[in-house]
């Protein structure tokens, strides 16, 4: 199968493993008058191989002989190079790539093998994006992780802030708390420079990442979001929660993913009763601190972690689109008490309910 020239950044639309054409560039390292720089590795032998993830999630063995050759330009711009050891043989293994019918090559996944950094465990260097009061609680959680005492394991080394510019007087929360606390912080869209950190953490940003961003942190970015997907994707989870009168619902830590919001493979994922009657800013402490929690667990043990992702199942997927005007307004002919009782619950705390003759 040749491989093609793809549109670099239509790369992550695909989503499924098509196995008889996933193919594996490796690069190595090389000295040259002092300096050090890349240059293409022979070809992928038996010996050398590595383990993807098939159809169906069953693990085979694939080799690729050669492939190196067939990719140039900007294909191969975002490809890094790592050390990955097995039986004792050191191999410098690049992106692994997936071909499509439509002659389209895309990136499958960035595993633990696949990343350029050499810390496998905490603390990790986190670099925080988000705005309001639920993502405050996983960043009071993660500020307290580096802080722990001998007694404790730190999970969390250098820790940076980035927020929201707002127009508000008193401010956003995140951006509050980083001030007060002396945190480092960066207002969107300039966010510094990345290469030190190893890790990203999204929770109520409100904003895509490109994907240029998403590789500069050698384990990606987990994002902590308030359902369980693939139910209640986007940016209103809680309200729609309790709108719908759901009775469960839970919290989700997955891998971000470029150009679509809560589409990424499922890191973590825990369930919880919704409290009868309350509010979606009352769910939100509940949910927040479970969050956050949740988050120091995977980055206890996030090589482990992220290894075992699961993809989203296609069946379920409901989305949470922002409240709008038009939701406030009560409609007596069309609505029942309880669907009203439900919408000032949900929303009552953000807007007045209009009433429509």
């Amino acid at each position: 199968m040749g491989l093609y020239t793809p549109p670099w950044r239509a790369l992550c639309r695909l989503e499924h493993v098509c196995p008889s054409r996933v193919r594996i560039w490796r690069t190595r390292t090389v000295r040259r008058g002092g300096g050090t720089e890349q240059e293409g590795a022979p070809s992928v032998t038996d010996k050398d191989s590595t383990w993807l993830r098939g159809d169906n999630y069953r693990t085979r063995l694939w080799t690729s002989p050669g492939v190196r050759d067939k990719l140039s330009g900007y294909q191969t711009r975002a490809l890094c190079c790592c050390t990955h050891r097995r039986q004792g043989a050191s191999t410098d293994c690049g992106r692994v790539l997936q071909g499509t019918a439509c002659g389209h090559v895309r990136v499958l996944r960035r595993s633990i093998s696949d990343t350029s950094c050499s810390r496998t465990r905490p603390p990790w260097n986190v670099m925080f994006f988000g705005t309001d009061d639920f993502a405050l609680e996983c960043l009071k959680i993660l500020d307290k992780s580096r802080k722990c005492s001998k007694t404790q394991e730190e999970v969390v080394g250098r820790l940076e802030v980035v927020s929201l510019p707002s127009l508000l007087p008193k401010g956003l929360p995140v951006a509050n708390y980083a001030s007060d606390k002396g945190i480092p912080f960066h207002e969107w869209p300039d966010i510094g420079a990345c290469d030190h950190f190893d890790v990203g953490v999204v929770a109520s940003f409100g904003r895509l990442l490109s994907e240029d961003l998403i590789l500069k942190f050698p384990y990606g970015i987990l994002n902590v979001h308030p359902s369980l997907l693939p139910r209640w994707r986007g940016p209103a989870p809680l309200i729609h929660t309790v709108l719908n009168g759901d009775e469960t619902t839970g919290v989700t830590i997955m891998q971000i993913r470029p150009k679509r919001f809560d589409v990424g493979p499922i890191v973590m994922q825990e369930a919880f009763p919704v409290p009868p009657k309350c509010t979606s800013k009352e769910l939100e402490a509940v949910l927040s601190k479970q969050g956050a929690e949740m988050l120091i667990s995977v980055f206890k043990d996030l090589p482990e972690r992220l290894r075992t992702v699961v993809e989203q199942p296609r069946e379920g997927v409901t989305f949470a689109p922002k409240i709008s005007a038009a939701t406030s307004c009560i409609r007596w002919s069309e609505q029942t008490p309880e669907q009203i009782i439900r919408l000032e619950r949900a929303i009552g705390f953000a807007v007045s309910l209009l009433i429509l003759h």
